[in-house]
């Protein structure tokens, strides 16, 4: 997995130091070395969210959904990137999908866990 290796550990450092540009690199390696890992493309996402580049990070979470399409946080994060480019009903389509990986106990998945309870309760 992506998240024992030598370019994440050093990708993870280049961020502590403030050089995203290192640290897209390293997590690029990363993905070229491990194209299947949902982390590799999760944390390249990350870090291309850190920097600015949107499109960038929008095209690694939608890599991430495809690779596992119930990653609760690669929804959340692709929604609140949608609404950063003005595209609010994609956001809620997003969000509305990330809501239905979070059934509540014993009952089939709703939107309702997602608002009033906390993941993990």
């Amino acid at each position: 997995m992506s998240h024992l290796g030598g370019h994440f550990h050093l990708a993870k450092e280049l961020m502590k130091k403030g050089d995203l540009d290192g640290a897209i690199a390293e997590h690029r390696l990363d993905v070229g070395l491990n194209p299947r890992d949902v982390c590799a493309h999760s944390n390249l996402a990350f870090a291309l969210q850190r920097k600015g580049d949107l499109k960038g990070a929008m095209a690694e979470y939608r890599t991430v959904l495809r690779l596992d399409a119930g990653h609760v946080s690669a929804h959340f994060k692709l929604g609140n990137e949608l609404k950063k480019m003005g595209t609010l009903m994609k956001r809620l389509q997003s969000i509305v999908l990330s809501c239905a990986w979070i059934p509540t106990k014993g009952q089939p998945a709703t939107l309702w866990p997602c608002r009033w309870r906390k993941r993990g309760s």
